[in-house]
């Protein structure tokens, strides 16, 4: 287990890390903070704190190696399509649309969390095939491909709205 948990953390020289995002994102950050005590002053305590959470995930999530992330991208797939069948049985809705899981103490949009999901799995799904090179492999990755254009498709037909039609 330890060896497994050994790979997660990049090996980062301080010199090389990229205080010039860091900045930026926490430049925008405050904007975001006045911009919300503008209109709410109200919710400024609870941007701050968003804020604040929000950069120390991001500093964690900058030290883990995303080739270690990689290695699990069928597990991650797998809860990627969880979350997403979970919001159609138990998904909280909100302006006529069913978008959220209501965790009780905040609520998630795996949607969003499935887009980057989805990037990486095919990322190191394509690339695999790419490597295996056969004829066989091509064919499990159009197969999975269509098969997830298919589950979308299927799960917008459900919901009643297509490309084609109006929220």
């Amino acid at each position: 287990m330890k060896k497994l948990f050994s790979n997660m953390k990049q090996r980062y020289s301080l010199r090389d890390y990229k205080f010039s995002l860091f900045v930026l994102v926490l430049a925008i950050s405050v904007i975001g903070i006045f911009m919300v005590r503008s209109a709410r002053p109200e919710y400024m305590t609870r941007q701050i704190l968003g804020v604040v959470l929000g950069v120390a995930v991001m500093v964690v999530i900058s030290l883990i190696d995303y080739n270690w992330v990689l290695n699990f991208y069928w597990l991650l797939y797998g809860i990627n399509l969880i979350l997403l069948i979970a919001v159609l049985l138990v998904g909280t809705s909100s302006h006529g649309a069913t978008r959220w899981l209501d965790l009780g103490f905040v609520q998630f949009q795996p949607s969003d969390l499935a887009k980057i999901l989805t990037i990486l799995f095919f990322a190191r799904f394509l690339m695999s095939v790419a490597i295996e090179g056969s004829a066989s492999s091509l064919a499990r990755a159009a197969a999975a491909s269509v098969s997830t254009g298919l589950a979308l498709g299927a799960a917008c037909s459900a919901r009643g709205r297509t490309s084609g039609s109006a929220p």
